[in-house]
């Protein structure tokens, strides 16, 4: 039998091997995707030119978070609907705001072949993710007016405290476009929870906040608001106003399958039907292992890499 310090020094070399394969493939694999900037930029004016048809078509996909398998097949779906024009990501797409998480998700939305818009959810926005989601994406809030067609893009990450001048810029957008016929908010968390009939839950924390958004909303006669957040969908009305939850791009519900939206707009009239994406048992089972396995065992390495190679160093020297 092998004795206890052979032991140990054979674990320690193992780790050392690992923790350096792994360091690598982050380095020189997934550091490449964080070098974007300005996409949402870059998409608008694509976007923009959709805005001008009488007639055209559009997707969102809300929460993928670490998925990857779940994530993959929404974005295989979406490159094969060839009436789509675009695409918008409603957020939380990292779980922890990681940077490598960032990397995780600019690797698969690389593979989207339709211009993506991204807004940012509570969950990106921990730690130095509200700097990351800048530095790939741009500007937090942003919006699109053409062809008297009014997208605005929100951001409410901050459920608690939503920043003031962010709802002075909503006024003057919505009070300068206030002639646009078709009229379209995109925002990560809901304003009120339709689980309990419209009241706080997994929603805007502040109650004050949300009925101001909703007067604020109703006054310039928003045609539809589409949220996120909630792991499920759901549509119905906060009083006059129309709303779309879509939290699905992930494996995360076990009582649902994927899903995501398609929006189809035809004048000023606006069309949504909800698309599933079957996932196997074996299909969650992997996604969910590399969820709660493998890429916290990555970020793990990464984070402290040099305290780790230091210690299984000296295990292998001193034992």
């Amino acid at each position: 039998m092998l004795k206890t310090t052979t032991l140990i020094k054979i674990t320690a070399f193992g780790i050392l091997i690992i923790a350096t394969v792994v360091k690598l493939w982050t380095a020189v694999y997934l550091s490449p995707f964080l070098k974007f900037r300005n996409l949402n930029y870059i998409a608008l004016s694509k976007v923009k030119k959709s805005l001008s048809k009488e007639k055209f078509s559009f997707v969102i996909a809300s929460d993928p978070k670490r998925s990857q398998i779940a994530f993959g097949k929404i974005i295989n779906y979406i490159n094969h609907m060839k009436d789509v024009d675009f695409t918008v990501i409603g957020g939380d797409i990292t779980e922890d705001s990681e940077k490598l998480e960032y990397a995780l998700f600019m690797k698969k939305l690389r593979e989207l072949r339709k211009p993506a818009l991204v807004i940012p959810g509570n969950h990106d926005v921990r730690k130095a993710g509200r700097a990351w989601f800048y530095n790939i994406f741009g500007s937090f809030y942003f919006y699109v007016c053409h062809n008297k067609r009014l997208f605005v893009f929100l951001d409410d990450s901050d459920k608690r405290h939503p920043f003031a001048f962010e709802m002075d810029w909503l006024r003057k957008t919505l009070a300068n476009c206030n002639q646009a016929n078709l009229k379209v908010i995109f925002m990560h968390i809901p304003i009120y929870d339709p689980r309990k009939s419209n009241k706080i839950g997994h929603s805007i924390r502040n109650p004050r906040y949300a009925d101001y958004l909703i007067k604020l909303l109703e006054k310039y006669r928003i045609n539809v608001v589409f949220a996120s957040h909630i792991h499920s969908y759901y549509q119905g009305y906060w009083g006059n106003l129309k709303f779309f939850i879509t939290g699905g791009a992930g494996y995360e519900n076990p009582k649902i399958n994927p899903h995501f939206l398609k929006v189809s707009v035809n004048k000023d009239k606006l069309t949504v039907k909800p698309i599933k994406v079957k996932l196997t048992r074996i299909e969650r089972f992997f996604d969910k292992i590399l969820d709660h396995a493998v890429f916290p065992s990555i970020l793990a390495i990464e984070r402290n890499f040099s305290s780790l190679i230091t210690l299984c160093a000296l295990l292998i020297l001193l034992i």
